[in-house]
C-alpha cells in the first residue's frame, strides 16, 4: 500500500522512541496497534494467554493502566545507571 511507511517506519531513534513513549502514554493509531498486536504474538506464545486475542487484551492492559510506562521508566533508569 504506497504511503504507508511513513505510519510504520521511524526515521531516526529519535523518532522511534517519540512513537514508543506516544504509546506507552496512550496514543491511539498504527503505532499503537503495531506494539499491541507484536505484544500479543509474545504473551501468546510465552503461554501466559490461551488465545492472540486474549494476548491483545493484556498487552492492551498493560499500556492503559500504566503498569508498560512504569516498567519503560525502571528499564530506562537502569540503562542510564549502567551506561
Amino acid at each position: 500500500m504506497p504511503g504507508t511507511d511513513s505510519l510504520t517506519k521511524a526515521e531516526s531513534v529519535k523518532e522511534s522512541a517519540t512513537r514508543i513513549r506516544g504509546v506507552i502514554a496512550g496514543e491511539k493509531g498504527v503505532a499503537r496497534d503495531m506494539v499491541v498486536a507484536n505484544s500479543a504474538a509474545g504473551i501468546f506464545l510465552a503461554g501466559a494467554a490461551a488465545s492472540l486475542a486474549d494476548a491483545a487484551s493484556v498487552a492492551a492492559e498493560a499500556i492503559d493502566s500504566g503498569k508498560a510506562a512504569e516498567k519503560l521508566e525502571i528499564l530506562s533508569a537502569e540503562v542510564a545507571i549502567a551506561a
